[in-house]
């Protein structure tokens, strides 16, 4: 159910971004054994791979559908790596 998913209170909405941070933590965890470099959370040293874009997805969807905000709750997160994924991911996002 919809009801079901939005946060009805304080305790509810801090269980969620609680869930939130752990998920971030576990994508974080998985791109630790990918030869990335100091770019990419998932690419190559050459450029990106499919999943940094599914997760730039995720982050486009935070900032203009999400919770008020929540991609500035997030973004910070992890020592700020996240905001920086999406810097790097912006260049190629633009349609030429």
């Amino acid at each position: 159910e919809v009801e079901d998913m939005v946060a009805s209170g304080p305790e509810e909405e801090a269980t969620r971004w609680k869930a939130v941070e752990e998920g971030l933590n576990k994508v974080l965890a998985l791109s630790d054994g990918v030869d990335h470099g100091y770019k990419w959370l998932f690419g190559t040293v050459e450029g990106p791979g499919y999943a940094d874009f599914v997760l730039a997805a995720v982050f486009i969807w935070f900032q203009r559908a999400g919770p008020d905000g929540g991609w500035e709750r997030m973004k910070d997160l992890n020592g700020g790596i996240w905001e920086k994924h999406m810097v790097n991911v912006e260049k190629y996002m633009q349609v030429l």
